[in-house]
């Protein structure tokens, strides 16, 4: 959740800009981050009146949480559980101080489905039938 009292909000067209993305097209990019995420992982944002806003903070958790989803479905749990922390996040991805991250050796990748949410899995390839 953005708490504008202490976040630096930025309009969805300023983060495509400072994204790299031209104007246009990375707004229309944020927005389907906003409304329909990446796998089940949405963009945190505001309202202010008719102008839609993030902040920087949320960008940053936005990509660490995708990057930890990426890592545990590889099987790369010590990874994805740093990456949380790096950016400040728990275990369940929600803002929260590091310590509040358990044991990496002590945590199964069950548990941090719990935590993260269910993994997607890809459908096998066409003619792919063993």
């Amino acid at each position: 959740m953005i708490d504008w009292t202490t976040e630096r909000l930025i309009g969805l067209a300023d983060a495509a800009t400072a994204l790299g993305k031209d104007r246009q097209n990375g707004y229309c990019q944020l927005l389907r981050w906003c409304s329909r995420g990446i796998d089940g992982t949405r963009l945190e944002c505001l309202a202010e009146g008719s102008r839609l806003s993030t902040s920087v903070e949320a960008i940053g958790r936005f990509f660490a949480r995708l990057t930890a989803k990426r890592l545990r479905a590889a099987g790369r749990l010590d990874e994805a559980l740093a990456e949380l922390a790096a950016a400040g996040l728990a275990a369940d991805g929600q803002p929260g101080p590091p310590a509040t991250l358990p044991n990496a050796k002590a945590t199964s990748l069950r548990e941090l489905d719990e935590w993260l949410g269910p993994r997607r899995t890809r459908p096998e390839p066409m003619g792919a039938h063993a």
